[in-house]
């Protein structure tokens, strides 16, 4: 029905017709026509939008030839037609968004004549895939009334044409498209209403003669006075007139370009479709509204498999129609132009095969490539992304663009920058042994199985050896070994091929690692063997251990040493030789001599109850009743002289054990000096004078294992970076003088000063005035939580904490290794720069040399350590590149980003940007003639970057904090909100997705800082439109510093101010204490003088009295 409108299409072409032509043709489509009232042009779609003639010709009479002195207008003569035609249709068409529905649809005219029913079938043109502007959220059309609608159209087109009548007459007014009533025609029938489907008028002048008259050329029935002859079609009035559909134009393939939105590499929907803008297309924009969404030919497509590389936004892509449609588009292949370049530069690589994607941001890529290259065939599969490669054959360099580099080896290559995971179910073989041709099953290994049956028969050999000694038990020890490696070689070797098992090796998933040459094992830092049973290691040879620091072995059962030939050595160069059995026997067994000789000392043999020597049938006892020889042989004294004195008593003192612990007693409590929270988990190492050395970390109380002594010792307490384990990060010197068995009481006083918090996810408490859980008196060492990163430190050269005392701010045995390679480098990158060729003002290529110069250095200081971030590895930075970018900028771009003139630079979290106030390389550039005024100067600069470098490196890790244990925070309602705003979204998103080390002490330090700097950063923030909601924060966060830091609700409101607090403020005096070592390493890089761990700088500690931190 017209008047409800007709359906919408997702695209239709005008496909190079006049208006004239696109019109009528979808106007015939769906049955629409037209006529023209007057000078409008009027559309009709049904019997009744038509209107009667005018007055005058609303009844036409019929009168026949012989009539010619009728006045009126008539018709005068009229032929009427009838054909058979159908009288049915039924349409079918495809729908690729619903590929398994019957699209199908029919319309019937019946008819009482005969043979006029017959149905035709044909295509529709009614699927609508969602392929325009709503997409697949778009409404689907109702695909049943659109199709019987068109099956109409056609229907109505044939039956139209069934009964019509043609006619002529000096009708002057006869209009096309409207209706008359015939009259008077003899057959009564005729005589009907009908519809005037086209006329044609010849209208001439009146002929003006004298002669007589004579037949009219144009119509003998004719007599030469009329001059209007309108010859006309006609159909009844009450059948529907339609057009026959016109065939649409036939559409070849055309070039378009592939658009997107603004900022969009790629712009595809659910079905890979994708939008272009047709080259030829002069008006529409280059975006999404380009066109329709076309589907893109691929050469696999399955369910859910097949191949896919969609077209990206620029590429210059071939658009072919279905069946030549112009209304069904689809992207056909891609094409090479000057902006689109094949991967790899030609005609120099057209050996290379394959395909090379890139990602969305452009910078990175990985490919599929076969080289067939002469002597050179290799396959390459290979990502950008941590260099992450795997190569067969002629192992050859290809990069993106150049194609082929240099070679770099022939077989096989996996290698990756990243993780590497080899995982197998069933079982692996690694192997050197080879097979030519590939020809043998995959899983043989006929030498190893013979290799590891010679070890086994090696194993069992020697153990029962050892066995037949009594250096092993029968029935036990290395018979069990012998046993499970029996077991594990039958299942690498497999039972007989069988229809079920045709390839029976490696019946359990066992890792078998084999070389028909050596096994070379190399870790650069810990390798370690593990194994839920037994570890066997079986050599023809030698089995030999080498350790640059000591050989630890530690057994729950037993320890079992058999030597067949050679015997056994024990030697120590240094050091003691120490055989200890804490609870049962030690016995020394020779077939011939015992020998215990000390070269320069003394041998002392000491016992509790008493000493026996028994020789023969001598026998001497030494006990506490005294020394008494039993012998039947002779006693013989040899002496210079002989003395006698009163008795005297010389108690035996025993080495002190952990199952035998001595009289005295030390316990060590290990707290951060800052807030005093006692540091779980914190690796130390205690060494007492007597030798003895207790290592190990401590428990959830911040406790250390007791040390014990039987006489007053000296002990040396060391705290070791739990990221860093070999170094020594704190000292502390004490003595164990408390007697073991006397327990401590502290009372019942109240402690004002015990505190707790929760820290990645574990409470934290200050520790207890009372006992320790040990019950002995509390020994407190501190050290410092901000000590990684950039303000890593470490002692040297044996330094203990009486080298300096703690209230000395300065000293030279403590290394700031990060600092000290940073100061360095700088150094020479800034010394190196040509600063006479410096003008002023400073031109864009001063910038770039200077940023460019001064970021290697940084770049470097800031990746290393366990605390090290990662990036800046390229001019482009990749994803989850954390690198802060480096910018000098002058006074316009400095008040871009709120950088004061009297700032000399600063790092801004929201652009995750270190900004250099031009002003300072100005200063520098005014020095450049004075040599000692230049070296402070550059010197001011590094540690100015050095400075605000580390408050990058604190974000990072205070984000990393707060993002893993958001749980901490909670009660702070709107922390996370706050520095998803203020901070780089990037660098915000990488550090929720980096693993924070391991290291309670750092973790208590970077909670204490992000609690101040949180604080701070709200107390600045309140104030400003539409950050009201932190207000509600303000109380809870003050609390909590002033709690942390052991300061007044008053100091920690003066702290938060820039005016008053800024050098008190946690995140600035580290960041000072960083800025402060680089000035030490610049003046004296061999042998500086830093801070003295556990002191402060001078500048904080005024800024600290002067809010009433501290008094």
């Amino acid at each position: 029905d017209f008047g409800n409108g007709y359906p919408k299409r997702d695209y239709v072409r005008q496909m190079w017709e006049s208006d004239f032509d696109f019109l009528t043709r979808i106007w015939r489509e769906w049955g629409l026509y037209y006529l023209f009232d007057g000078m409008t042009l009027v559309l009709c779609d049904s019997p009744a939008s038509h209107r009667q003639q005018d007055h005058a010709y609303d009844r036409v009479r019929y009168r026949a030839v012989g009539s010619r002195n009728v006045e009126e207008e008539h018709i005068y003569r009229l032929e009427m037609s009838r054909r058979i035609t159908s009288g049915k249709v039924r349409l079918a068409d495809y729908d690729y968004t619903r590929p398994g529905a019957s699209l199908e649809g029919e319309f019937a005219s019946y008819s009482d004549s005969a043979h006029d029913d017959i149905g035709q079938r044909g295509w529709g043109e009614y699927a609508q895939p969602l392929a325009g502007a709503g997409g697949l959220s778009g409404e689907r059309n109702n695909y049943e009334d659109e199709a019987r609608h068109l099956a109409s159209v056609r229907v109505d087109a044939m039956r139209c044409r069934g009964r019509r009548l043609k006619g002529r007459g000096n009708l002057r007014g006869l209009t096309t498209g409207k209706t008359f009533w015939l009259e008077e025609h003899p057959q009564r029938e005729i005589n009907a209403e009908y519809l005037v489907v086209s006329t044609t008028l010849d209208i001439r002048n009146a002929a003006q003669s004298t002669e007589s008259p004579s037949l009219n050329p144009r119509d003998t029935d004719d007599d030469d006075s009329r001059d209007c002859i309108t010859d006309f079609v006609l159909q009844p009035a009450n059948t529907f007139f339609r057009n026959r559909p016109k065939k649409k134009p036939h559409c070849a393939s055309e070039t378009a370009i592939v658009v997107a939105p603004p900022n969009q590499p790629l712009w595809v929907d659910g079905y890979a479709r994708v939008k272009v803008r047709f080259v030829w297309d002069r008006e529409s924009a280059k975006d999404e509204h380009a066109s329709c969404w076309l589907r893109v030919s691929s050469p696999w497509q399955g369910n859910g498999f097949g191949a896919i590389w969609l077209p990206r936004t620029g590429q210059e892509v071939t658009i072919g129609y279905h069946e030549g449609d112009p209304d069904k588009p689809y992207v056909s292949d891609r094409m090479v132009n000057a902006w689109n370049q094949p991967p790899w530069k030609l005609p120099d690589n057209q050996a290379l095969s394959g395909m090379l994607s890139r990602d969305l941001a452009g910078s990175r890529s990985s490919h599929l490539v076969l080289d067939d290259t002469p002597g050179q065939l290799q396959t390459q599969l290979a990502s950008d992304h941590a260099q992450s490669r795997l190569v067969l054959g002629y192992n050859t360099r290809i990069v993106r663009e150049a194609g082929r580099q240099q070679a770099r080896g022939i077989g096989w290559e996996l290698a990756t920058d990243a993780w590497g995971v080899a995982r197998a179910g069933q079982g692996m073989l690694i192997t050197t042994d080879a097979r030519d041709g590939a020809s043998a099953p995959a899983k043989d290994m006929g030498e190893t199985v013979a290799r590891l049956s010679q070890a086994r028969d090696i194993h069992e050999r020697v153990a029962g050896l050892a066995r037949q000694h009594e250096a092993q038990e029968a029935r036990t020890d290395q018979r069990d070994v012998s046993k499970a490696i029996r077991a594990q070689n039958d299942a690498i070797r497999g039972s007989v091929a069988n229809a079920e098992r045709p390839f029976p090796e490696l019946r359990r998933p066992d890792m078998v690692l084999a070389s028909a040459a050596g096994i070379g094992l190399a870790a650069a830092e810990s390798a370690h063997v593990a194994s839920g049973e037994h570890i066997a290691l079986t050599a023809g040879g030698h089995v030999s251990v080498a350790a640059v620091k000591a050989l630890l072995a530690s057994a729950v059962d037993g320890v079992r040493v058999f030597a067949q030939n050679l015997g056994i050595r024990l030697k120590a160069a240094s050091g003691k030789v120490q055989i200890e059995a804490q609870r049962d026997d030690v016995e020394v067994i020779a077939q011939r001599v015992v020998n215990i000789i000390s070269r320069t000392g003394s041998i002392n043999l000491m016992a509790s109850r008493e000493i026996v020597f028994h020789a023969g049938s001598t026998r001497v006892v030494i006990d506490a009743q005294g020394y008494r020889v039993y012998t039947e042989g002779e006693h013989l004294v040899h002496a210079a002289s002989h003395r006698e004195f009163e008795p005297a008593a010389w108690p035996v003192s025993m080495p002190v054990t952990t199952a035998k612990p001595g009289r005295l007693a030390a316990h060590h409590v290990l707290i951060e000096h800052d807030s005093g929270y006692a540091l779980a988990n914190q690796p130390y190492r205690i060494t007492l004078d007597d030798g003895q050395v207790i290592s190990g970390v401590t428990n959830a109380l911040g406790e250390t294992r007791v040390v014990s002594s039987n006489v007053p010792v000296f002990a040396t307490v060391e705290l070791l970076a739990a990221s860093e384990p070999d170094k020594v990060i704190a000292l502390s010197k004490g003595v164990v003088i408390r007697e073991a068995e006397q327990p401590f009481f502290a009372g019942d006083v109240p402690n004002a000063e015990k505190r707790s918090t929760t820290v990645a996810g574990k409470t934290v408490d200050t520790p207890s005035l009372r006992a320790t859980t040990e019950n002995k008196a509390p020994e407190f060492v501190s050290c410092d939580p901000m000590n990684f990163g950039l303000r890593f430190y470490h002692f040297i050269d044996g330094a203990n904490g009486a080298d300096a005392p703690a209230g000395m701010s300065m000293r030279k045995d403590v290394e700031y290794p990060v600092t000290k390679v940073y100061t360095a480098a700088i150094k020479a990158a800034l010394k190196g720069i040509d600063w006479a060729g410096v003008g002023w003002p400073l031109s864009v290529e001063s910038i770039e040399m200077i940023q460019n110069a001064v970021k290697q250095p940084l770049y470097n200081a800031l990746r290393t350590g366990p605390f090290g971030l990662f990036g800046g590895n390229s001019s482009i930075p990749e994803n989850g590149d954390v690198m802060p970018k480096i910018m000098v900028v002058n006074s316009d771009r400095a008040e871009q980003y709120d950088l004061r003139q009297d700032v000399s630079a600063a790092f801004m979290g929201r652009d995750w940007l270190i900004v250099v106030n031009a002003r300072e390389i100005a200063r520098i550039i005014e020095a450049r003639h004075e040599s000692d005024l230049l070296g402070n100067r550059l010197r001011a600069l590094a540690d100015t970057l050095y400075h605000e470098a580390r408050h990058c490196q604190q974000y990072f890790w205070m984000l990393s904090l707060l993002q893993h244990f958001p749980d901490d925070y909670k009660d702070l309602s709107g922390i996370q909100q706050v520095y998803t705003s203020v901070m780089f979204e990037n660098a915000f998103i990488a550090a929720g997705n980096t693993p924070l080390p391991d290291d309670p002490r750092v973790h208590i330090g970077l909670h204490r800082m992000l609690v101040f700097h949180y604080y701070w950063l709200i107390s600045y923030m309140q104030k400003k439109p539409g950050w009201e909601y932190v207000m509600r924060d303000i109380s809870l966060a003050e609390k909590k510093v002033y709690e942390l830091l052991k300061v007044s609700p008053e100091a920690a409101q003066k702290m938060a101010q820039f005016e008053t607090g800024y050098r008190s403020q946690l995140h600035e005096e580290d960041a000072y204490a960083c800025a402060e070592v680089v000035q030490a390493y610049w003046q004296n890089p061999r042998d500086p003088l830093v801070r003295n761990p556990g002191t402060c700088t001078a500048q904080y500690a005024d800024a600290l009295r002067a809010v009433g931190a501290r008094s």
